[in-house]
């Protein structure tokens, strides 16, 4: 896995597609991508990663949780709207 600062193409190959706000947030971390991969895995619900790692979401990693359970509540009320 890449240790370099991720680009908007690599966001999409891990998480899809995001809006431009969203995937400026997430490159503003100064996340990698396994941080990235590891915040995707918490948001969908991935509860194991506690316990093989032994620890708790922290910092990077916990800070791009939030944005993408953000962006997902957002993504939902949007299409509630719609409907």
């Amino acid at each position: 896995m890449s240790l370099q600062r991720l680009s908007r193409k690599a966001i999409n190959e891990i998480i899809g597609r995001v809006s431009d706000e969203t995937a400026a947030a997430i490159v503003a971390t100064g996340a990698t991508e396994e941080q990235l991969m590891e915040a995707r895995q918490w948001s969908i619900g991935d509860s194991s990663l506690g316990e093989e790692e032994g620890r708790p979401m922290e910092g990077v990693v916990a800070e791009l949780y939030d944005i993408l359970t953000a962006d997902a509540a957002l993504r939902a009320e949007e299409d509630a709207r719609r409907r």
